[in-house]
């Protein structure tokens, strides 16, 4: 502000001139006597009076329009209800998106140098919201403030955290400012990525199915490249909805290391997508069954040649390695020990597991937290439709003769009854219950190639579909003790359960016992490409990120710069009609 200082000076300096002016403008008039001239002294007295009256406006207006330009200059305001520059706290988004953002991180670090006697409380995608109020709460309690203000420093993503955070500090303070800095160039977001095989019968291709999606400001259409083992493999065009596919041959890693990202995106640290895609040649099922159980379901798996299965009795669960295989079928809801549950809730952690609701009415203790309770419907005197099998358009559906409703809410249903109950649901994350135990009509039942079609398109769906399944922040479960894992970023750690260093994106190494792992980790889902978040909840600030007394000015009042703008244009104008009027009266 202090170059304004001068001109301002200057400025004032000018209002005096039009006074100056209309003083030594006073024109002398010089008596001269003229016979009869009663009645023209008189309107010669009444014209000078107009004269003088007209040219103390023609003053005052000239006066006041320089002084509003003056004002108008010097960006005054207006005093709210309760606005002051009185300290209070800075809520700073420390998520992914704005990390990466050089000109966020520019302008958070002015905004805490030119309000030090401020309190800053970060937040990012992890942060647990309960915690976040606490802590919010803490701070104004310690500080006595009753009404403190509060800037909300965000890029305003429109996420269940930044939701969250507005709606709480709206219950705190009516004082409640948000300072938003938002990506303005292009941005792009692979929001969906996964593997599929070519098809049921070969392992020798795979297809790679991507979904592109994008902020307001973007107008091209970029295509999306693909590395595979580090080394570029192509690239696939999308199609005007934002979906396009890759098919590639599959090499003989174990593990194949995946990455995608989008042409023309200028924010690309927030696109790339990692993908590690598991190269089975046969898919390890441990069936869970009792002898001589008419189950029609192992018939067909037994039928398949990519599929290698080893069955067992219940009892015998706590006594196998289950890390050697990629999939648990339980036949049945059998009764198991409490350590075999723990066994199955660590191996549900990154693979699939199937449950059928099982012949029996009763339901052993011990399933509840995982099926839910069962209650079995029946209809003997038909069959139930089954809809919306997967990859099996065209064929003839399902018909069932009984099975079961659960108190559990589903997360995702894969099989649905004419009825729109679900058939065959994930119950949790790599839990899968189906609410049948195989009673359908028996011409379906076997070795029906229908029947042994729909199983082995849901096994590949199961285990061969891999997504992305970590995300920055997450904790991965290491089943092998003291391995070592390997970062993005060359960093070495000897871990005993647990892995939490997972703070960069990238694919993560995990070395036990003479074998390698790679885990892919990805950003969160919410900090890709999405809509900004509606702000009417409160008041918005505009800041170029270099004069702090921009916020200072919003925060205490409202500018009124305009509004003298329009006032000094109004007077200007009145003093030419004015002057106007004067030359025509002469």
């Amino acid at each position: 502000m202090t170059f304004l200082q001068p001109l301002l000076l200057v400025l004032s300096v000018l209002i005096g001139v039009p006074i100056i002016i209309h003083l030594l403008g006073e024109r002398k008039y010089q008596a001269i006597s003229f016979s009869s001239l009663k009645f023209l002294r008189e309107i010669e007295r009444d014209s000078l009076q107009k004269l003088h009256l007209r040219q103390l406006l023609v003053l005052l207006a000239r006066a006041l329009w320089i002084a509003l330009l003056v004002l108008a200059i010097a960006q005054p305001f207006f005093s709210s209800a309760g606005g002051s520059l009185e300290p209070g706290i800075i809520l700073i988004d420390k998520s992914f998106s704005t990390s990466i953002d050089v000109n966020y991180t520019n302008k958070e670090k002015d905004l805490i140098e030119n309000l030090p006697r401020w309190d800053n409380i970060t937040y990012d995608e992890k942060s647990n919201s309960d915690s976040l109020r606490e802590q919010i709460l803490t701070n104004i309690e310690n500080n006595k403030r009753e009404n403190p203000n509060i800037i909300l420093l965000s890029d305003f993503q429109e996420n269940r955290q930044n939701r969250q955070i507005i709606d709480f500090i709206k219950t705190l303070t009516t004082r409640a400012y948000g300072l938003p800095l938002v990506k303005e160039k292009e941005n792009f977001a692979l929001s969906n990525i996964r593997v599929m095989n070519e098809n049921s019968d070969s392992r020798d291709m795979k297809n790679i199915e991507v979904q592109l999606s994008k902020n307001v400001k973007a107008i091209t259409q970029p295509s999306i490249h693909i590395k595979i083992n580090g080394k570029q493999a192509g690239r696939t065009s999308l199609n005007e909805k934002g979906y396009g596919d890759f098919h590639f041959s599959t090499p003989e890693n174990d593990y194949i290391p995946c990455i995608a990202t989008c042409s023309d995106d200028e924010y690309p640290e927030d696109n790339v997508r990692y993908l590690v895609i598991r190269n089975r040649q046969k898919t390890k099922i441990l069936c869970i069954n009792e002898e001589k159980e008419a189950n029609y379901h192992l018939k067909a798996l037994r039928a398949m040649e990519q599929v290698d299965i080893t069955e067992i009795r219940p009892e015998k669960l706590l006594s196998i390695n289950l890390d050697q295989y990629d999939m648990l079928w339980f036949s049945n809801l059998y009764p198991i020990s409490l350590n075999a549950m723990k066994a199955i809730s660590i191996f549900a952690r990154d693979n699939p597991i199937l449950i059928v609701a099982g012949q029996k009415t009763d339901q052993p203790s011990g399933w509840e937290s995982v099926v839910g309770n069962l209650t079995p419907v029946k209809d003997e005197s038909g069959f139930y439709r089954v809809k919306d099998i997967y990859r099996t358009e065209g064929s003839a559906d399902f018909h069932i003769k009984r099975f079961y409703r659960t108190s559990l809410k589903p997360e995702k249903i894969l099989w649905e009854l004419a009825s729109n109950d679900p058939l065959l649901m994930e119950a949790d994350k790599n839990i899968y219950l189906l609410l049948s135990p195989f009673h359908f009509d028996w011409n379906e039942m076997g070795l029906s190639p229908y029947f042994t079609r729909v199983i082995g398109d849901l096994i590949i769906r199961l285990c061969e579909n891999e997504e992305l399944l970590y995300e920055t922040g997450d904790i991965i479960s290491i089943k092998e003790p003291f391995s070592k894992v390997l970062t993005p970023t060359g960093e070495q750690y000897q871990i005993k359960d647990i892995f939490s260093h997972t703070n960069t994106p990238g694919f993560y190494a995990v070395e036990s016992a003479g074998r390698r792992k790679i885990i892919a980790v990805n950003i969160p889902a919410d900090e890709s490409v999405q809509d900004q978040i509606k702000t009417e909840d409160i008041k918005i600030l505009e800041w170029n990120g270099r004069d702090i007394a921009d916020i200072e000015k919003q925060i205490k009042g409202r500018n009124t710069q305009t509004f003298f703008y329009i006032l000094a244009l109004l007077f200007f104008i009145l003093e030419m009609l004015l002057l106007r009027k004067g030359e025509r009266t002469k």
